[in-house]
């Protein structure tokens, strides 16, 4: 089981809480799932406190195929091209 948001102790090792927040995860290894709330948090991070975007910016995103990369390259409410990069690739959208 996983939550569909990430409430306050959520990284200790036992949580109780509404059964509502709760969602049945796929059938993967927890190795592999561990992985994936770091790579929100690093792109939210970007997003909202390393530089804030404004209208008419270009946005590079390196290792566009990457974890973070995905997630910033596939979000649309950017309002700002989109240069992504990848393995000596250059993609403008």
């Amino acid at each position: 089981m996983g939550s569909k948001n990430a409430p306050v102790g959520a990284y200790c090792s036992h949580r109780t809480m509404p059964a509502d927040l709760m969602l049945r995860l796929p059938n993967v290894p927890d190795d592999l799932l561990a992985g994936h709330p770091l790579r929100g948090i690093t792109a939210s991070f970007l997003r909202h406190e390393v530089h804030l975007l404004t209208a008419g910016q270009t946005v590079p995103i390196h290792a566009a195929a990457g974890g973070v990369g995905q997630i910033l390259a596939q979000r649309q409410d950017l309002g700002t091209p989109i240069l992504a990069c990848q393995s000596g690739l250059v993609a403008e959208g």
